[in-house]
């Protein structure tokens, strides 16, 4: 029965994962896959009978997924850029600076077609249950770009239209959903509390671990905990739900009440808990595998953690197959069979005897879990923490000490006295992770989507190899071998990096921030002055590993955009800062202004020239040249090989008889944003999008 129904979850989210993401030729390769591991499945005990329901399993999650797609998403998406009315009721609430506020709305466009949207607006001062109608909109379907994935995101939530241009947007306050209501005010309230008696830092780390409200986090905080590998305590999840459900039920136990109610009791506040963090699929996920094993204990059966995860994740994905977009569940799942089943499997036969050994055990399950979300982590977050299974075993207690804290305040309504020990947990976390975040040597950046494919193709190919000789030794081994050759793949890619000249733009739609990197040498140059140009910069710096910065040159908005990169590139080590004015500025380093003759960053490779609102970056006799769309023609040089035009005005034509031209401003032709440009040393350039 356990392996049935750990096959039936397998097969069921394989379907949902391949009606998603595979078509074309990937449909014969994934084929031939299937077929494979079920002929290694007959060898190792399947029946015919286990074999038949796997396909069938399969072929559900699969069709259904494609007949969702067919007569559901297709027909949202085919809204896009359309005008219509749209009334909807009030399933999601999240403000955010400058008195905007993001809503998922649940209603119908053009008073027929049923759909969830998002609506980015002014705050409308409403509550969950509330209406909003927009007489008058455009949809459009969510795109992501280099700094956030935005539509794997929506779709996550199920949601694939979004709503701008509106007009005509009447409320309609229904004084529904009260139960919702209070418990999201009694969650502002508490955070408020937090901000207050904690300040602001550990006030805002203490709300993202208990509700998973990050909003308002300092990013350099979020930055350290993901960097040290603990980053995950920010997301509601498995370590969440078990912490407060360990402790909930220790207290109950004290009170001699029966297993049975203090599961039920249990229930009813990790339900609370998960409501109040507007019920993260992880959380869910974690509460069902709680109740099968708090379960077996009452009526006296062995739990088993695969078996409930697979149980788990095969329940929320036949009733939200949107779930296989979301990266916090899919990171809950790699997490938890990481640290419940492979990490305890291949630590079985250790003796636990002594305190070294219980210590030494749990690294190794650490380490096993770090090896398991690997590839996850590289896809999603661009890199990945090498101290993870340290970090988990000396600082996680602190943050879960905390987090128990924080959760008996909260339950307590603020009348038990112990945000005084989480603020002192909370102060050493912060101290430690700073501390460690600046070491380059804790963290593996991927640099390239084929160091994260190679991840993913040899963990499949470690499953592979466990499901074939089923031996610790070996499977151990083949994960060791794996690790290495994602390094040495990494290595290898890294070192061909080293030794060609790259040019990347990066920035939000037509603006541009220029990021320059040979030999080392890595110079910064921001030219649209815009407030999210440093997160794009930072970004791309994090994933390629780069920690030294020869030169950051701003020219516009200087003032609020040098405290940004300050902001940004806090881990960064920078030796020069080179902006437009003449007014001074306060930072770690000190600053060359230019006047209105520009400036020139020449090395023994290549040189950088910004003047007449052009920057030209000229390597082995071929010149980039960037330029403002109000640019004349005449002011380009003649020698130019590629000119990126940036801007979103459109007072310049087609032009560039004698070069490759590139806009950023996505309503003209050969548009695109967020690429790299590289130079080979044969000749010519490449471009590679981000």
């Amino acid at each position: 029965m356990k392996r049935k129904m750990i096959g039936a979850a397998a097969a069921y989210m394989a379907g949902l994962f391949f009606a998603s993401f595979f078509t074309g030729i990937y449909i014969p390769i994934f084929i031939a896959s299937a077929a494979l591991l079920l002929t290694i499945g007959r060898k190792n005990g399947f029946s015919q009978k286990d074999v038949i329901m796997l396909v069938i399993v399969f072929s559900v999650g699969c069709g259904s997924t494609l007949l969702r797609n067919e007569f559901y998403c297709k027909k949202l998406t085919a809204y896009n850029g359309s005008s219509g009315t749209f009334s909807g009721t009030v399933k999601d609430i999240k403000h955010y600076e400058g008195d905007k506020a993001a809503y998922t709305l649940q209603g119908r466009i053009n008073e027929s077609q049923k759909a969830k949207v998002s609506f980015y607006t002014s705050d409308l001062s409403v509550k969950y249950g509330d209406t909003i109608s927009v007489e008058n909109c455009v949809f459009s379907v969510p795109e992501g770009d280099y700094l956030f994935d935005s539509e794997s995101y929506y779709k996550s939530e199920g949601i694939y239209l979004s709503i701008g241009s509106a007009k005509g947007i009447e409320v309609v306050h229904n004084n529904s959903n009260k139960l919702k209501n209070a418990l999201i005010e009694h969650r502002d309230e508490v955070i408020s509390e937090l901000r207050i008696k904690l300040g602001d830092e550990n006030g805002d780390l203490l709300a993202g671990m208990l509700f998973g409200v990050k909003q308002n986090m300092d990013e350099s905080v979020k930055r350290s905990l993901y960097r040290c590998g603990i980053g995950h305590i920010l997301a509601v999840s498995g370590l969440h739900v078990s912490i407060i459900a360990m402790a909930i039920m220790r207290i109950l136990g004290q009170f001699r009440i029966k297993r049975a109610y203090s599961l039920i009791v249990n229930d009813l506040i990790i339900a609370l808990f998960i409501l109040m963090a507007d019920v993260p699929l992880s959380a869910v996920r974690a509460a069902v595998m709680m109740n099968f094993v708090y379960a077996a204990g009452i009526f006296r059966r062995q739990n088993d953690t695969f078996n409930s995860l697979a149980v788990s994740v095969l329940l929320i994905a036949v009733f939200d197959p949107d779930c296989i977009y979301s990266r916090g569940f899919i990171l809950s799942i790699a997490g938890t069979f990481g640290i419940g089943v492979w990490g305890p499997y291949m630590t079985a036969k250790f003796e636990t005897k002594t305190v070294i050994q219980r210590v030494w055990k749990s690294f190794i399950i650490m380490l096993c879990t770090m090896l398991f979300i690997l590839p996850f982590s590289m896809k999603y977050f661009g890199e990945t923490s090498l101290i993870s299974p340290v970090t988990n075993i000396l600082i996680l207690p602190l943050c879960s000490a905390s987090l128990i804290a924080g959760a008996l305040y909260v339950i307590s309504f603020g009348v038990l006295p112990v945000l005084w020990f989480a603020d002192l947990c909370l102060s050493t976390v912060t101290f430690l992770t700073d501390r460690l975040s600046k070491m380059n040597w804790i963290y593996f950046s991927c640099g390239s989507e084929r160091v994260t494919t190679t991840a993913f193709a040899l963990l499949c190919a470690g499953i592979l190899v466990h499901i074939i000789f089923q031996k610790r030794h070996i499977t151990g081994i083949s994960a060791a071998l794996s690790f290495g050759a994602v390094m040495l793949v990494s290595a290898l890619y890294g070192a061909r990096m080293y030794d060609t000249f790259v040019i990347a733009e990066l920035g939000k739609g037509s603006n541009s921030a220029i990021v320059i990197t040979y030999k080392g040498a890595t110079d910064i140059v921001d030219l649209s002055g815009n407030y999210k140009s440093p997160e794009y910069v930072h970004k791309y710096l994090t994933e390629n590993a780069i920690a030294h910065i020869d030169t950051v040159v701003l020219t516009k908005k200087v003032h609020s955009q040098y405290s940004a990169y300050l902001h940004e590139l806090d881990i960064n080590e920078k030796t020069s800062w080179i902006m437009a004015g003449d007014a001074s500025v306060y930072g770690d380093k000190p600053v060359i202004c230019y006047g209105d003759e520009g400036y020139i960053l020449e090395s023994s490779h290549h040189t950088v020239r910004f003047e007449n609102k052009l920057l030209s970056i000229e390597y082995d006799g071929r010149k980039i040249v960037f330029a403002p769309a109000s640019v004349s023609e005449d002011d380009v040089p003649d020698d130019t090989d590629l000119l990126v035009i940036y801007g979103s005005s459109t007072s310049i034509k087609d032009i560039g008889a004698n070069y490759d031209v590139i806009y950023l401003d996505k309503k003209r032709e050969n548009s695109m944003n967020n690429f790299e440009i590289k130079l080979p040393e044969k000749g010519g350039y490449r471009i590679r999008r981000l």
